[in-house]
């Protein structure tokens, strides 16, 4: 399901901690690490705003995702916002993809439930009150898929990044072909960052909203040099691909999809 822009507030987590790590890395201090990471937030809800978004920050949270999931107008395992760095397993936070009248979800989410996938299945659906789960393999190492698929059921089509394509091509061909989606393979897949070339971005981890004109505004990670969405998406004349400077939150595994959610219009947290 893809929300529209007179629906829904797009949430953005502002909570962060230092990170010496990271730090040392960009050649920075923890305070100066911290200050970028506030101004690419502020530059991703400058970007919402132009293009008539309408933001709520979450001021006790990271990434919004991970605390509670807004779907047919009602939240659904709403956590309590101060617990900080706790993730409930069923809130959309990487591991489930709604569409339509399905969800997919990660492969590895029994695991992390200590349940087998009948019961897993039930459960997601039955809270979600949905018919249908479809379980997709989990990336390596990891439980998220966001990180490599971008589902965009507006336009039925479901993008995955390059090496996660071509190690699970048939299963996701099998899912394109049931929920009748094109299947696109994100090329470059995790393009390096310009400040720092080792790590990368993650095409697919996106937030997708339509505007009033019924155009879909796709919000990424920039790189160094173009997205590979552009490429990808090539063909799809009413989507526009809008690239934000997000190079501090990449570094932390994560990027845009990852920090933001969806509220009900004018809500504040």
């Amino acid at each position: 399901m893809t929300f529209k822009t007179d629906e829904v507030n797009v949430t953005i987590g502002f909570r962060n901690k230092g990170n010496n790590a990271r730090a040392l890395l960009l050649g920075k201090t923890e305070d100066e690490c911290f200050q970028e990471y506030q101004r690419e937030l502020v530059g991703l809800e400058t970007l919402l705003r132009q293009n008539n978004v309408q933001v709520a920050r979450i001021p006790h949270l990271a990434w919004a995702r991970d605390i509670y999931a807004f779907w047919n107008e009602q939240f659904y395992v709403t956590l309590d916002l101060y617990l900080k760095d706790e993730r409930h397993p069923l809130t959309e936070g990487g591991a489930l993809l709604f569409g339509k009248d399905y969800i997919l979800v990660s492969d590895a989410l029994p695991e992390s439930l200590n349940i087998n996938k009948e019961e897993t299945a039930k459960k997601v659906c039955d809270l979600y009150k949905l018919q249908e789960t479809i379980f997709v393999p989990s990336p390596k190492e990891k439980d998220h898929i966001d990180m490599d698929l971008l589902l965009l059921p507006s336009i039925n089509a479901l993008l995955a990044n390059e090496e996660y394509y071509e190690e699970h091509r048939e299963e996701l061909s099998e899912i394109a072909k049931r929920k009748k989606l094109s299947l696109i393979q994100i090329p470059m897949a995790y393009a390096s960052l310009p400040e720092i070339p080792h790590i990368q971005v993650y095409p697919a981890n996106s937030l997708e909203i339509e505007n009033k004109t019924g155009e879909l505004l796709i919000f990424t990670a920039k790189p160094d040099g173009a997205s590979p969405l552009h490429q990808a998406l090539d063909e799809y004349r009413n989507v526009r691909i809008i690239e934000v400077p997000f190079t501090l939150h990449c570094a932390s595994n994560g990027s845009i999809r990852c920090r933001t959610n969806f509220a009900p219009l004018n809500y504040t947290f």
